[in-house]
């Protein structure tokens, strides 16, 4: 069996106030994504949190950059 891989948990948290929320990635020992690495100190603020969330994802997905994807098709009905 290969090599097990842990991925990181990443949660998108949101900073500043109601009026005014901004969105920064967290890890699982509270470190934040600073745009290259996870820290203490400083981090990136995205604006919205549809873009933290991709950015997660990417981070999320540079774990298994040298697995190709897997790709499915499945037929699809929807009713409405």
């Amino acid at each position: 069996m290969g090599e097990q891989r842990r991925l990181p948990i990443l949660r998108v948290v949101p900073v500043g106030t109601p009026a005014f929320w901004r969105f920064q990635i967290s890890n699982e020992t509270g470190l934040i994504w600073t745009g290259k690495e996870f820290h203490s100190l400083g981090g990136a603020l995205y604006a919205a949190h549809n873009t933290a969330a991709a950015v997660a994802q990417s981070i999320l997905k540079s774990h298994f950059g040298d697995i190709p994807p897997q790709r499915f098709m499945v037929p699809l009905l929807i009713e409405v």
